[in-house]
């Protein structure tokens, strides 16, 4: 892959992808551990977002052999959970959280959301740029 400018570049867009997703899942898992009480559970899922995904950035930047298909999984991976959280707000009852509170979910799933589109079509033009050419002759 190093030697294709055109891998490279997508690379280094899906791997900027990953850390992006990795610097706001710690934003809002700061956030939703500073303002909540503590809950074991869920705040341990939520801070180990964004190490799975500066390590799948890590990996992509490595290069090595497969990492395209692996990246393309994971980001559809994180996809479909922003579209069906975005689903889940869409369906809830108007009345079941506060506007501002509602509002906000809206604007950071559909960010979540849109950054994993992102992601997923540059992991996927990784993957395409990646691909060995069949063989010849066969």
């Amino acid at each position: 892959m190093a030697n294709d400018p055109k891998a490279s570049r997508f690379a280094g867009i899906c791997a900027g992808g990953y850390f992006a997703a990795a610097a706001a899942y710690l934003g809002n898992a700061l956030a939703i551990i500073a303002v909540r009480p503590w809950n074991p559970l869920p705040d341990l899922a939520m801070a180990a977002l964004p190490l799975a995904c500066a390590g799948m950035g890590v990996w992509v930047l490595s290069g090595r052999n497969r990492v395209a298909k692996y990246a393309v999984v994971v980001a559809g991976g994180f996809e479909a959970i922003h579209l069906i959280g975005s689903a889940f707000l869409f369906l809830d009852a108007p009345d079941a959280s506060l506007g501002l509170g509602k509002s906000l979910s809206w604007q950071l799933g559909a960010t979540y959301l849109f950054l994993w589109l992102g992601v997923l079509a540059s992991a996927l033009k990784l993957a395409h740029a990646t691909r060995p050419d069949p063989v010849q002759g066969s």
